[in-house]
């Protein structure tokens, strides 16, 4: 890079198409630290725990892992409700379940959604309801 810091570079594979290439890459990183001239960050999905290639990433003495879950229902709700909360804003049982029923599964998405309605809500003077909801999402 231009300012001598290392490179990065993303690898994006669904479980363990190829792994053969990247627990190559992860063993030659943790025996010759010198054969890395960048980072490297794979993300993998969800991959199980007899996965070659997760196996060989969490034994590795060079790589840090992370298992990251997807939101559920029950996270979105709680979501929702806390930022209608720090507004001041209400919203009605149906409502509530509307509104995260129809929030897309893609967490930056459904954040923005949810600035959405808390926006809409700001100064209403009372608590959402389902036309309030299906205004929205129309």
């Amino acid at each position: 890079s231009l300012l001598g810091d290392p490179r990065v570079i993303r690898v994006r594979t669904s479980g363990d198409k190829i792994a053969a290439l990247l627990i190559e890459a992860i063993q030659k990183g943790d025996s010759q630290e010198e054969y890395y001239s960048a980072r490297l960050i794979i993300e993998a999905g969800g991959l199980q725990k007899r996965s070659k290639l997760r196996a060989a990433a969490e034994s590795a003495q060079s790589t840090a892992c992370l298992q990251l879950f997807a939101d559920d229902a029950g996270d979105i709700e709680q979501r929702v409700k806390s930022v209608l909360k720090a507004e001041g804003v209400e919203i009605i049982p149906e409502a509530l379940a509307l509104f995260v029923g129809d929030l897309p599964g893609h967490r930056n998405l459904a954040n923005s959604e949810i600035e959405k309605l808390a926006l809409y809500a700001r100064g209403l003077g009372r608590p959402l309801d389902l036309n309030d909801v299906r205004a929205l999402s129309a």
